[in-house]
């Protein structure tokens, strides 16, 4: 049976049986009404135990407290551990969401560790996902398959600076994405995904990226060295202040590169930015890309390898 101890702000769970939290079939509310509330605090004994939210509505989270995220899965010995949201809404919270913190060196399993399915974000004003491996001193080139964070068929509309991660990966399939802008983290530079690792594996297909009109000096995707693979995905009518929607650096390795398959950029700002990138691109359209500033429509990525196949350019301002 599963401890549960009850905090001045918080509910921790010792999780050593699966756990379901199951709302009713139209969604169950969990309203916490901007007023301070109690979080939930998960910490796993990593026998492959699961705990998982089906339905439920998770309102206007608020906390007056520093890292005290609505949701936090802790493992302090490895990623033996499943979290899973199906047909979950978290809506108008003003602190970030989740805290995912697991320390791991080798994987346990090459499954997601936190899946999402048919979920909803909406109108939340800090990140959604602080996802962190408190890893040995050791690093190896795979280590983001300790943790790794799936969504599928989930909508993210008016959110803020959505994700940091670190040695982590990130699966996005049949995603929506809109209306992104900057959270108030000061150390978060990017609108989207924030990976400084040097480790990170983004990948994104089949989704689309539209009407997002950010007013901050940051890229979308910021990173020093990352695999970044986008496949069957459209991004259109997207803008940055800052003028580029990806800033990637490989700065700690060479084992990042960018793959663009089958995809389609329209009206946005110059894609690429950063150094030292091998980016290979295939059976894929741009059109309408306007550079803000001298710096060429598709790439201003300095030192990098650019390979590109059986792809359309239109308008290239």
């Amino acid at each position: 049976m599963a401890n549960i101890v009850k905090e001045e702000y918080a509910i921790e769970i010792n999780v050593n049986v699966n756990i379901t939290f199951v709302g009713s079939k139209n969604g169950t509310m969990l309203d916490y009404s901007n007023v301070l509330c109690k979080r939930w605090l998960f910490f796993y004994d990593e026998k492959g135990e699961t705990v998982q939210f089906r339905n439920i509505i998770f309102n206007s989270y608020f906390t007056e407290n520093t890292y005290t995220p609505l949701i936090t899965a802790t493992s302090y010995y490895n990623n033996n551990l499943y979290m899973k949201f199906d047909n979950c809404t978290f809506q108008n919270h003003n602190y970030y969401i989740f805290e995912f913190d697991v320390s791991c060196t080798y994987t346990k399993h090459l499954d997601p560790s936190f899946v999402f399915t048919n979920c909803n974000f909406y109108n939340n004003t800090e990140k959604i996902v602080n996802a962190i491996n408190n890893h040995d001193k050791v690093v190896y080139p795979t280590l983001y398959e300790c943790l790794m964070i799936k969504w599928d068929h989930c909508n993210f509309i008016n959110n803020n600076s959505l994700f940091y991660i670190d040695h982590t990966k990130l699966l996005f399939n049949e995603c929506y994405f809109s209306g992104m802008q900057k959270d108030t983290d000061e150390y978060n530079p990017a609108i989207f995904i924030n990976s400084d690792s040097g480790y990170d594996f983004v990948e994104i297909k089949n989704s689309k990226f539209e009407d997002i009109h950010a007013n901050s000096l940051y890229p979308l995707i910021n990173a020093k060295t990352l695999i970044l693979d986008i496949e069957n995905t459209i991004f259109s009518n997207c803008h940055t202040a800052y003028g580029f929607l990806f800033d990637i650096t490989n700065k700690f390795n060479d084992q990042g590169y960018i793959k663009i398959r089958n995809s389609t950029f329209i009206n946005n700002d110059t894609i690429f930015s950063g150094s030292d990138c091998k980016i290979n691109i295939v059976d894929s359209k741009f059109s309408n890309i306007i550079s803000n500033s001298n710096f060429p429509a598709i790439s201003y990525s300095k030192n990098s390898i650019i390979n590109i196949s059986n792809t359309e350019f239109n308008n290239l301002q």
